[in-house]
């Protein structure tokens, strides 16, 4: 199994200083547009703004690849369901293959409408969990007075989401090793080499890292402080009005 240490170096440095409190607010404002705004007029606006968000963390991350896998799929998907493919079910004919045609348009309308909705809000939590410290973050919440019962299962998800990943590559690559097929062709193998170890080793995980947080004073009872420097510029002040721009494109178009 790798170590914690290894498991918990996953940051990259943010090439644009963003606070936490930033950050989480563009996290709401892309889950909420994603998942609830539709696909014309304001809410298309504002979808494609709430789009752009985590475009620019990644790119400012120099993620290239993930940048333009976030353009090209969710430009696809937007295109897809703004224009729409009920002209084509419409248009074709009463045959065996246009059928067959008709049903693979509704099929990738219906992936495109997934991707455009769920895309944007997975690459924006990966973004803030790859680049946000756990201290900055309490750090953050505490100066808004968020209850520490908030900010603990925060910070506990920020670090186990890395760890647990690390420890599924290193288990998958066990199995390979001993000759052992897992797969989701196999859900008896991928559920007995797989999640049982995967799962057992999250116990223990849990207990390391609550060991870890309480030798570090997570349960003290004083201010807590931060060794980085914790306050908004001028990042912060251009994603806030894009987020209260898409949110206000969002509340105009449920009028």
């Amino acid at each position: 199994m790798p170590d914690l240490s290894t498991a918990l170096s996953y940051r990259s440095p943010a090439r644009i200083r963003m606070d936490v409190r930033t950050s989480l607010l563009a996290l709401i404002v892309v889950n909420v547009i994603g998942l609830s705004a539709g696909f014309t007029g304001p809410a298309l606006a504002a979808r494609m703004l709430a789009t752009l968000i985590p475009m620019v963390f990644l790119l400012a991350q120099r993620r290239w690849i993930p940048a333009a896998l976030c353009l090209v799929a969710t430009g696809f998907a937007l295109a897809t369901q703004t224009i729409g493919v009920d002209w084509l079910v419409v248009r074709t004919p009463h045959t065996a293959g246009g059928y067959a045609l008709a049903v693979g348009a509704f099929l990738v309308g219906t992936v495109a409408n997934l991707v455009a909705r769920m895309l944007p809000c997975i690459l924006m939590a990966w973004c803030i969990i790859t680049t946000t410290r756990v201290s900055t973050l309490m750090g953050s919440l505490a100066r808004l007075r968020v209850p520490a019962g908030l900010v603990i299962p925060l910070a506990v998800v920020l670090r186990m989401v890395p760890v647990l990943a690390s420890e599924s590559s290193a288990i998958a690559d066990s199995a390979r090793s001993r000759g052992l097929r897992v797969g989701v062709s196999r859900p008896g193998a991928l559920i007995t080499y797989r999640i049982v170890p995967l799962t057992l080793r999250t116990v223990d995980i849990g207990d390391e890292l609550t060991q870890a947080a309480l030798t570090r004073g997570l349960d003290a009872a004083t201010a807590r402080t931060c060794l980085f420097r914790i306050g908004f510029g001028w990042a912060d002040a251009v994603l806030i009005a894009v987020s209260v721009v898409a949110a206000a494109l969002f509340t105009v178009s449920l009028w």
